[in-house]
């Protein structure tokens, strides 16, 4: 529910990650060429994000099917192209938002 809908689809591709304590959905709300969208959203229960409601809603990512990827100590981000012909990956930076 909340922005994100109640169909199916604007939930796909869904993981968790844990990071400082806290939990982070990632779920791809569209695919299509220039309007690739990632919503994410926080909680402090990684098997409780909210039901219709979006007050954990972290942001959204201008991305498709994003994964997490940690690798000597650094956090990646890897997701498919704009195009969908192929993978992209750039190092995830953390930052908390007022």
């Amino acid at each position: 529910g909340g922005q994100a809908g109640d169909r199916w689809w604007p939930f796909e591709c869904p993981f968790v990650v844990p990071y400082q304590g806290a939990f982070y959905l990632f779920h791809t709300q569209n695919y299509a060429v220039g309007k690739q969208q990632t919503s994410v959203v926080w909680s402090e229960n990684p098997a409780y994000f909210g039901v219709d409601e979006d007050g954990g809603l972290v942001g959204h990512l201008e991305v498709a099917a994003p994964g997490i990827v940690a690798f000597q100590g650094k956090m990646y981000l890897a997701a498919l192209q704009p195009e969908l012909d192929g993978i992209r990956v750039a190092e995830l930076g953390w930052r908390r938002v007022e």
